[in-house]
């Protein structure tokens, strides 16, 4: 599977950190450390990947 950039960022509101991978559209993932949030966000990129291919929907490259 290609690599893709992810965004890591902080969340007060959350209180936790948001992992958004910003090539594959609505794939983004939570976590209470950045680590724990990259790690669901590597499990949503693949699940983004799979939905992405069977409904089309927009992935950039």
């Amino acid at each position: 599977m290609k690599d893709y950039h992810i965004n890591i960022f902080s969340s007060d509101v959350d209180k936790g950190s948001i992992a958004d991978i910003p090539d594959l559209d609505a794939c983004s993932a939570f976590g209470k450390t950045p680590s724990e949030a990259l790690k669901q966000a590597e499990i949503s990129k693949r699940a983004c990947a799979v939905s992405g291919r069977a409904a089309s929907c927009l992935i950039h490259q």
